[in-house]
């Protein structure tokens, strides 16, 4: 599949997974652009355009990069014998040279054909590499995600990423900041918040004290399905 043609299946996944956190959505109409990625129309004479971004961090590790060449692995062979679309979060040990990637492809397929539409295992319940797996089901969309938990890092290095991942997208709004839309959201899509660092979600509502071009910005935690407004 095309590069762009993936990437915008993957916008569509994760907004389609915030409006079901937002009663907002109920009524109206989602376009799909490109700048913006999204124009939501509530009704015919206001236009939302619609951001989506996902955080990063420069802090990758050899560790982090060895577990994503796992999870890659993982995923081919998963859809080498299924085409059942579900999105999985792994959360590794620290030793995982001797991964039976054919066992957890096994426990994936499990779950696949489960219509849970979430689903937790911990270590309890899975190979001693793994910690835990989280699942998300939306075969609505067709669209897979799959992602580790990278080691934790500061909460001042959490907040500079997170100043610097919407800073990029400020940037971004530049190129459409004259088209004809009332206002402007952002939403910054984190794997799971838990997995970076020990801050409470609930306490990061506001925290963005400078201004910005998007009128609302939103920090949305995909595998825990959970949202919050981080604009002041």
């Amino acid at each position: 599949m095309n590069n762009n043609i993936h990437q915008k299946k993957l916008e569509l996944h994760f907004l389609h997974n915030f409006i079901k956190l937002n009663d907002f959505f109920n009524k109206g109409k989602i376009i799909t652009s490109e700048a913006p990625d999204f124009i939501f129309m509530p009704n015919k004479k206001y236009s939302i355009g619609i951001e989506i971004t996902q955080f990063f961090t420069t802090n990758a590790s050899i560790i982090q990069t060895t577990e994503f060449k796992l999870v890659n692995k993982i995923k081919q062979l998963y859809f080498e014998q299924t085409n059942e679309h579900i999105s999985v979060l792994f959360s590794f040990n620290k030793n995982i040279k001797n991964t039976n990637t054919k066992e957890i492809v096994e426990i994936i397929k499990k779950q696949s054909n489960n219509k849970s539409t979430y689903k937790k295992l911990d270590n309890k319940t899975l190979p001693s590499e793994i910690k835990s797996l989280i699942f998300l089901q939306n075969n609505d969309d067709k669209c897979s995600y799959w992602s580790n938990c990278p080691p934790k890092i500061s909460n001042k290095l959490f907040y500079e990423s997170l100043e610097n991942t919407i800073a990029k997208k400020e940037e971004k709004y530049k190129s459409y900041e004259n088209q004809r839309i009332n206002e402007h959201w952002l939403i910054v899509v984190i794997d799971c918040i838990k997995c970076y660092t020990k801050l409470n979600i609930n306490n990061l509502s506001k925290i963005l004290e400078r201004n910005s071009n998007f009128k609302k910005i939103f920090l949305f935690d995909f595998f825990n399905k959970k949202t919050i407004e981080i604009t002041s």
